[in-house]
């Protein structure tokens, strides 16, 4: 694992270790390797999480989705549903959000205006108020589109 410690990429072999901490709450962005337009919404996820709380596990997994399909399956993602973003509450608390192309711009938005906030913030805590928030509308807004993807499907 690298990078911020509350910051990690993930690959085939430390995925599985990942996933099955249910000790920490965790937040994790799927991508395809091969997708330009996923690999800029990474960086910006990579750089806007860098700056969250501390006791919030971020993780990208970026690769070959043929290489990992036991983490898709336990996700109960396919290819075609990539990027996602994935919850993962302390015990075995989960909500996946498939990012469509609008959802890809929400959170878009909310990454910049996350940046945007670091840039002219100097405060010594580490986290702002504002921070906070848009943390918690991110989640907020993960957990309520999986939510109604449900209600579809039982339909």
């Amino acid at each position: 694992m690298t990078e911020e410690p509350n910051l990690i990429t993930l690959d085939s072999e430390n995925v599985i270790a990942f996933l099955e901490d249910y000790d920490d709450e965790r937040v994790l962005l799927l991508t395809k390797a091969d997708n330009p337009d996923d690999a800029e919404f990474e960086k910006n996820f990579r750089k806007a999480m860098k700056t969250q709380r501390t006791d919030v596990i971020f993780a990208v997994l970026s690769s070959d989705v043929d290489e990992c399909p036991l983490v898709l399956e336990e996700l109960k993602l396919k290819k075609e549903n990539l990027p996602a973003l994935c919850y993962m509450g302390i015990g075995k608390d989960l909500n996946v959000c498939r990012l469509s192309d609008s959802s890809v711009g929400y959170l878009e938005h909310m990454l910049r205006s996350l940046l945007e906030s670091d840039e002219s913030d100097e405060s010594d805590t580490g986290e702002t108020e504002h921070e906070a928030q848009v943390l918690k509308t991110m989640t907020d807004s993960m957990v309520s589109q999986r939510h109604q993807e449900k209600e579809e499907e039982s339909e």
